[in-house]
């Protein structure tokens, strides 16, 4: 009986240290799959690093390899980029590429191993429902965010933002401080309020009205998004300076550029292309909003004749009836009116000449005037102003998309004493102007601005004036985000220079200890 006894004490002790000993094991082998994890996402984050802002030329355009230490004799990781196929073809405006990514943790044969599969491509524009490279007016006039304003999706500044009350956002809110006097990038970073605070907490990092308290002027989450957060002192991301990227993609394939449209060849989407008219030279346009009329120009801010100006067009968007997209005319000043224009021809037309914006690149290097209904997914790039003659709507607010890059300014055009709303769904960059209400600070409150889309712009524009709780003249504002705009742009609309993942597959850790 003793040896029995003995016998089952041996085994269970023997049983219990097995247990024990598998139990380290496994312990062991989930900690090197995670370091092995940590050399993966590094490998990823160095390839993602070649490819953000176009670093390196030949992993952008061929790829490319590298095998690099984190911690030599302890982990490190191999990482493959591979451009995606239509790179050089049909994806113009959003480059993309697949990343292998393997780290290692340990030496053979005792190592662990973990693979990253990522696709990642370039982040739009218009991932951003409100972008400004200043947030002040021209001049430096200071321009409020205030209690009224709500506003969906993430919201960035390259220069600093100025708080009045609490307006709402529902999603990130993120400013570089560049040109604000008031912050010391460190480190450690300081922000140094004008009324008198000093901080280094990031989410006070913006200027509140009339100096006073971080508690009285400060963003909130809009019905308590829990995505929302402020943070200042990030990263710079420059704004394009031109749209000649549109303009060249709108003639593309095109050996006849006199046209006013031309339509690309082969299976690429049709494409419509302006010739340069006095393209040199600073125009203006002053619009008449009760007449919906063009009602003089100028040149370097001297009067001009409608002869010596560039042309002005206007695009009347519609879903309806076929062809859908946008009806093309020319102000004529000779009838003081604007009349079809024949795009082969260049001409005065009785016929109706629609453009296709099922998918399509449009560049005009007159001015532009835009209204309607907006079917199929677009993106119209404009050599000086585009200015909004009523209201611009999708068809169907799930599938249609419109980008406007204006070199200049992009102009709502409204009544100063008629209180009506506006609505807009687009996603506009004035590349080095602003997104602007015409007489903003005249008249009476019009209504409310009703976005859906983005405003990204050079220099902040005000679309009213007012206090923290009204508005005194031109609009409140109803900014909306569409989330479609990240992973459905418009075609060939600029891009941030930075990288996002799109997916990523873990293909599990290999490998034994």
């Amino acid at each position: 009986m003793t040896l029995i006894i003995i016998a089952l004490i041996t085994l269970v002790t023997f049983m219990a240290v097995n247990v024990s000993t598998l139990e380290s094991r496994t312990a062991m082998q989930d900690y090197a799959g995670s370091r092995a994890m940590y050399a993966a996402r590094g490998g990823l984050n160095y390839a993602m690093s070649k490819v953000t802002q176009l670093n390196d030329t030949s992993w952008v355009v061929s790829g490319g390899t590298a095998t690099l230490p984190l911690e030599p004799g302890v982990s490190s990781f191999t990482v493959v980029l591979r451009p995606h196929p239509d790179n050089r073809t049909t994806r113009t405006s959003q480059l993309a590429w697949e990343v292998v990514s393997t780290g290692f943790y340990g030496q053979p044969p005792r190592q662990a191993q973990r693979q990253l599969v990522a696709f990642i491509q370039q982040e739009p524009f218009s991932k951003y429902a409100y972008f400004t490279d200043r947030d002040i007016g021209v001049g430096g006039a200071i321009i409020r965010f205030v209690s009224n304003d709500a506003i969906t999706g993430p919201v960035r500044t390259n220069g600093y933002f100025t708080i009045a009350g609490h307006p709402r956002f529902s999603d990130q809110m993120r400013s570089s401080n560049q040109t604000d006097t008031a912050y010391t990038a460190g480190p450690p970073p300081v922000y140094r309020n004008p009324n008198g605070t000093t901080t280094s907490d990031p989410t006070k990092f913006h200027r509140t009205e009339s100096n006073g308290s971080y508690a009285q002027n400060s963003p909130v989450a809009l019905n308590n998004s829990p995505n929302f957060s402020f943070a200042g002192g990030q990263a710079v991301i420059p704004l394009p300076t031109d749209n000649d990227k549109i303009r060249t993609l709108a003639e593309s394939n095109a050996p006849d550029t006199a046209n006013l449209a031309i339509n690309t060849p082969g299976s690429l989407p049709p494409n419509h292309y302006k010739n340069p008219s006095n393209a040199s030279a600073d125009y203006d346009m002053v619009f008449d909003e009760s007449t919906g009329k063009p009602s003089s120009f100028t040149k370097n801010g001297n009067a001009i004749s409608t002869s010596d100006a560039p042309p002005v067009f206007k695009m009347t968007f519609r879903s309806s009836p076929n062809p859908a997209g946008a009806v093309v005319q020319r102000w004529d000043a000779g009838t003081m009116s604007f009349r079809n224009w024949d795009l082969t021809a260049r001409s005065f037309t009785t016929s109706t000449i629609v453009l296709d914006t099922s998918a399509d690149t449009i560049h005009v290097d007159g001015f532009v005037v835009m209204e309607g209904t907006v079917k199929g997914r677009a993106t119209v790039g404009c050599k000086y102003d585009v200015h909004l003659s009523n209201n611009l709507v999708y068809s169907d607010m799930a599938q249609d998309v419109l980008g406007i890059v204006a070199k200049e300014d992009i102009i709502v055009e409204s009544r100063t004493n008629t209180s009506q709303d506006r609505t807009i769904h687009a996603t506009m960059m004035a590349l080095n102007g602003s997104f602007t209400v015409d007489k903003y600070n005249q008249g009476s409150p019009r209504g409310t601005l009703h976005l859906f889309g983005g405003i990204i712009q050079r220099t902040r524009g005000a679309v009213g004036t007012g206090s923290a709780s009204r508005v005194s003249t031109g609009y409140a504002k109803d900014y909306r985000y569409d989330d479609k705009l990240i992973t459905r742009p418009p075609l060939n609309f600029p891009n941030t220079g930075e990288v996002y993942i799109v997916n990523i597959n873990d293909k599990g850790a290999t490998g034994s200890l």
